[in-house]
Parts: structure tokens; C-alpha cells; sequence
């Protein structure tokens, strides 16, 4: 089993081959639902994109039960790739990228396209409630416009959900 945790040179894709078993370590401190339900589309794209792979989820947290995806401690890997999933863009001082955007490109090594369905629900659908925070970012420059707040509420009110604004503190303050 080989580990890499540094995609500067080389893109998780660049090491993928038919019939791999493949590990994805979501398991960064600080790193939240939030951040989880963000990646989740990326790596159903993954899977898609690779379907010769055989992709394993795993994060470590509360998260573990719902995320874990074909996870067993006792299964061998050939590579486990752990992910950073960045809080700022540590290549584009700019700042214009978001976290699934530096993922994609500069992690995973798959373009970000429009297509990337963001569009999530549970497992299970027995709650009609949606959580969303909308001003709790821990980097507040990256807050969600009123405006947009207001379309993705509405979104949500659309699907005959609940959205329920919620709040939390970050564990690295």
C-alpha cells in the first residue's frame, strides 16, 4: 500500500489504474459535515469518471457511520490518498477558487465543471428538514451573499423541504 498526502506534482488521477482499490482519507482536523457534504459530489464524480476503480471512503469524526462508503478496516488498498480539502487557496493567492473548485483542480486532478451536481439529500428521507448556515464560515470573507442565501432558501422551500438556519463554533477557535 503506498500513502500520498501531497498533490503539488502529481494529481490524484495521475496515479489511478484499472482494477486499483483506491482509499480516500477525509480525515482532517477542523474538518466538519460542512466540508464533507462539499466533497461528496466530487468523489460520486470520481467514481463515475473511473469506473474501473474501486473507490473507498473514509473520515474520521461523527461523520464516520454516514460517509463511510465499501470502508473495512481489514481490506488492502493499493494506494491511500490522503485529502486536505483546502480552507484557503494555498495556490492562488487570488482567492477566487472554492474548496471543491482547489479539490478538483489541484488535488483530485479532474476539471470543475458546471455539471457537478451539488444537489444532496440524506440516505435516508424521513426528515424534511435541510440544515444550512449561511454566516458561521471560519473565514468570514467567505460568507454567502444575502442575496444568494435567499435563492438557496427558496431552493429548498421549492422541494417541499424545511430549511433550518443553523449555527456552530469551529474547533479551531
Amino acid at each position: 500500500m503506498i500513502e500520498v498526502r501531497e498533490f503539488r506534482d502529481k494529481k490524484l488521477v495521475e496515479y489511478l489504474q484499472p482494477g486499483m482499490k483506491v482509499l480516500i482519507r477525509f480525515d482532517i482536523p477542523y474538518k466538519g459535515m460542512g466540508d464533507c457534504v462539499m466533497f461528496m459530489p466530487l468523489y460520486e464524480r470520481l467514481k463515475v469518471l473511473y469506473p474501473s476503480v474501486e473507490f473507498s471512503l473514509y473520515t474520521v469524526s461523527s461523520q464516520q457511520d454516514y460517509f463511510g462508503d465499501n470502508y473495512h478496516q481489514d481490506m488492502k488498498f493499493d494506494y491511500v490518498f490522503y485529502l486536505t480539502f483546502y480552507e484557503y487557496n494555498i495556490y492562488d493567492e487570488t482567492g477566487r477558487m472554492s474548496k471543491p473548485e482547489i479539490c478538483c483542480v489541484k488535488e483530485l486532478g479532474i476539471p470543475f465543471t458546471a455539471d457537478i451536481e451539488f444537489t444532496w439529500r440524506p440516505k435516508n428521507t424521513y426528515s424534511r428538514f435541510i440544515g444550512v448556515s449561511f454566516q458561521c464560515n471560519s473565514d468570514p470573507r467567505t460568507n454567502v451573499h444575502p442575496d444568494t442565501a435567499k435563492i438557496i432558501w427558496d431552493c429548498i422551500k421549492f422541494e417541499n423541504m424545511i430549511p433550518i438556519e443553523i449555527t456552530f463554533t469551529h474547533p479551531q477557535f
